[in-house]
């Protein structure tokens, strides 16, 4: 454990403390589960309009398809390398999307508005090559 020699290995006695949790990507399915009941429940604990709570899962059905979409479209490459999206980036689309408020988005276009503002302000921070920007645009 001299990290001065070269050596990465660990010693069984500090390794032993530790332990190791592998948890896969999850599914689709998952993904509607867990995206569609956050997106409701903000919708409906804060009492949107109707309208609003209709398309609440073209909303979740369309971000997941732009994030597989991106995740596949963007890969990482030596110049890339930070081109890895990950549940987290499309967290940050429902997070900005938690902070609206019934008092301004009161129609449907408002809160697909909103959602393609989340989605190109996630995705698009991270892009650095302009075609890569420009295939964003055609998506969002």
């Amino acid at each position: 454990m001299n990290p001065t020699a070269g050596s990465f290995t660990i010693n069984p006695r500090l390794q032993r403390h530790f332990c190791v949790f592998a948890v896969s990507f999850p599914g689709q399915e998952a993904q509607n589960t867990i995206y569609s009941s956050i997106l409701t429940g903000h919708l409906e604990l804060n009492k949107f309009p109707v309208a609003v709570k209709r398309i609440a899962d073209k909303v979740m059905t369309a971000s997941i398809q732009l994030h597989s979409k991106i995740n596949s479209a963007f890969l990482p490459t030596a110049i890339k390398f930070h081109y890895i999206f990950n549940l987290r980036d499309l967290s940050n689309i429902y997070q900005g999307i938690l902070y609206s408020v019934p008092e301004v988005t009161k129609t449907a276009p408002d809160i697909i508005q909103l959602w393609m503002h989340e989605a190109s302000r996630v995705y698009r921070d991270k892009l650095i090559d302009a075609r890569d920007i420009e295939a964003t645009i055609r998506w969002c």
